[in-house]
């Protein structure tokens, strides 16, 4: 099966990522499906391992992977989530911000306005904010001028666009961890969980 160029099916967006992957660390694929997917389609429960002859198995299997990385067979969706939790924090993170992106949304985990125990420090994401906001600095040729216009350089605005949502996602992570650490959450946050048009 040939994809399109501009093929935009989850499938197809998880294994782009797993390739940029490969390409970036050098890694080999068969090495990646046996040491990084194969436990983690174990642990979901999509693969069983044997008792016997598990090396044999083991490597069968990375061989089949591979199939699935190279586009030769269609991934099950149900296996989406195990392909994703087999890339390293940093090229998932990217990919999970892609797959938010087609729900049209932002990804900003859950934990980060999680529940509240008592008596709990919480780590402040103050360096990870100052270094976001020092990147959208350094990313703002497009908005020096104080407007955007289609004459702008594409490759700048998108990489400008980029660097904003990433901060997005860090200034809502600080918010969860204000809350998980002091119990003191913005007003709005306040509201949305006591409205009853949310309950």
């Amino acid at each position: 099966m040939e994809r399109r160029k501009s093929d935009n099916r989850l499938p197809v967006v998880v294994i782009r990522h797993i390739n940029c992957f490969l390409e970036g660390t050098g890694i080999p694929v068969e090495k990646f499906t046996k040491d990084q997917l194969l436990p983690q389609l174990i642990d979901a429960g999509e693969l069983t391992k044997p008792e016997k002859d598990v090396a044999k198995w083991e490597k069968s299997q990375a061989r089949r992977l591979v199939r699935y990385i190279d586009g030769e067979n269609q991934l099950n969706s149900n296996w989406i989530f195990p392909f994703v939790s087999s890339l390293p924090v940093e090229y998932r993170q990217l990919l999970v911000v892609e797959m938010c992106g087609m729900l049209g949304s932002f990804f900003v985990p859950l934990t980060a306005m999680g529940p509240r125990a008592q008596s709990v420090s919480t780590r402040s994401h103050l360096p990870q904010m100052a270094k976001e906001w020092g990147d959208i600095l350094i990313g703002s040729n497009p908005a020096i001028d104080g407007e955007f216009t289609p004459g702008d350089d594409p490759v700048e605005v998108m990489n400008y666009a980029n660097e904003i949502a990433e901060c997005i996602g860090i200034l809502m992570a600080e918010l969860g961890a204000i809350y998980r650490g002091t119990g003191i959450e913005p007003a709005a946050v306040r509201a949305f969980r006591h409205s009853s048009l949310f309950n």
